[in-house]
Order: C-alpha cells, then sequence, then structure tokens
C-alpha cells in the first residue's frame, strides 16, 4: 500500500469519529449535558479515535506526524458533518452548510492528499 492511500484511509476513520463527536456534541447542546447520550457519542468518538493515533507507528518519525496531522484535520470535518447532520434532523435547515462544508473540506483535503504524496 502507498503512503497517499494510508493517509486517505485514516482520513476516513478520523472523519467517522468526529461524526461521532459532532453528534454527541449536538445532543449535548440541544439536550444538556446532564443527558447520556451527548456524553456516550463525545467519549465513544474521542476515545476512538485516541486509540486510533496511538496506534500510528513511533518508527515513521515525521510520517508519523503527518498522519497524525491529517488524523487532526479530518475529525474536525467529520465534527462539523455529525453537527450539520442531525441539525437537519431536527428540523434545522442550516444544517446543510454542515454537512456541504465538511464534506467538501474533506474532498478536497482528500485530493490534495493525491496531488502531494502521489
Amino acid at each position: 500500500m502507498d503512503f497517499a492511500s494510508l493517509v486517505k484511509r485514516h482520513r476516513l476513520s478520523a472523519a467517522a469519529n468526529g461524526v461521532l463527536v459532532g453528534m454527541g456534541i449536538f445532543f449535548g447542546v440541544f439536550f444538556g449535558f446532564t443527558g447520556l447520550i451527548g456524553l456516550v457519542g463525545i467519549i465513544g468518538g474521542g476515545g476512538m479515535e485516541f486509540w486510533q493515533r496511538s496506534r500510528v507507528p513511533k518508527d515513521m518519525g515525521s510520517d508519523g506526524s503527518l498522519v497524525k496531522r491529517h488524523r487532526l484535520s479530518a475529525l474536525a470535518n467529520g465534527v462539523l458533518l455529525g453537527m450539520g447532520i442531525l441539525m437537519v434532523l431536527y428540523g434545522g435547515l442550516i444544517g446543510i452548510v454542515g454537512i456541504v462544508a465538511g464534506v467538501g473540506l474533506e474532498i478536497w483535503q482528500r485530493n490534495r492528499v493525491s496531488k502531494e504524496l502521489g
């Protein structure tokens, strides 16, 4: 597997964790953080991201830090996407902006990975 596809795979899993965190944040804000649903999303997504980042090999050197930076930006895109999805589901059409922005940023950044890393 080439390095660009490795980075893209890491971006995808980080974006999925970000969607979970974003949904947890939305539920926490919408229903209050005393509810369990929001905390489960935040802790679950954050815990998965922490575990997956710890599995990036230490001997990769600067490539490892590049993978971790890409994971962080994909996580942020996923948070935006997750919050947008739940905004739309709860009747706020402004959530479409979050969905379009999260997906658009992720596609743009994945294309940059293809161009820069081959």
